[in-house]
C-alpha cells in the first residue's frame, strides 16, 4: 500500500471541493528538478484530472500546456491529499494528487508558465503546497534507497 499523507488544515464549516489532480517530478543531476514559477511561490507540473480523462492523458496535456514539453511518464512516486484555501474566492478545495516520476523528451512550444530548474532546497523553501514538496523529498528517498 502507497503511503497517502494529508496537508494543510481543513478550515471548519467551509465545504470543500475534492479534486483530483496529477503531477510531475522531474529530476536533473545534481539535486535540480523543474518548477513552474508564479507570484505566489513554486509548483510542479500538473494540474487537474478532467472528467473523461486518465491520470496519464491529464499529466501529458498539463505537461504540454504548462511547458511546451512532450515526456515519458515513469513510475509513480506516491500519493498526498492536501486541503487547500483561498478564502478571498471563497475557494476550498481538497486536493487529491498523484505525483510521478517524469522524463522530458522534447520542448515542442510555449508553455503557458515561466519555468526553471531549482534545487530540491529552494523547492522546498518556495513551493506552494507542501504535499509537493514531500513528494519531491520522497522521489528523491527512492532514488538513493531504489
Amino acid at each position: 500500500m502507497i503511503d497517502r499523507p494529508r496537508f494543510g488544515t481543513k478550515i471548519p464549516g467551509c465545504e470543500y471541493i475534492v479534486r483530483p489532480g496529477v503531477y510531475a517530478v522531474i529530476l536533473h543531476s545534481g539535486r535540480l528538478i523543474t518548477a513552474i514559477e508564479t507570484r505566489q511561490g513554486l509548483f510542479l507540473p500538473g494540474g487537474g484530472i478532467e472528467s473523461g480523462e486518465s491520470e496519464f492523458e491529464a499529466l501529458e496535456r498539463e505537461l504540454m500546456e504548462e511547458l511546451g514539453a512532450t515526456a515519458e511518464i515513469g513510475e509513480l512516486i506516491g500519493q498526498a491529499d492536501e486541503y487547500w484555501s483561498v478564502p478571498s474566492r471563497d475557494l476550498y478545495v481538497d486536493k487529491q494528487a498523484l505525483f510521478y516520476r517524469v522524463h522530458l523528451k522534447a520542448i515542442v512550444g510555449a508553455g503557458q508558465h515561466p519555468s526553471s530548474l531549482v534545487t530540491v532546497e529552494e523547492f522546498a523553501a518556495n513551493a506552494v503546497h507542501q504535499s509537493q514538496s514531500w513528494a519531491v523529498e520522497l522521489a528523491l528517498g527512492q532514488l538513493r534507497h531504489g
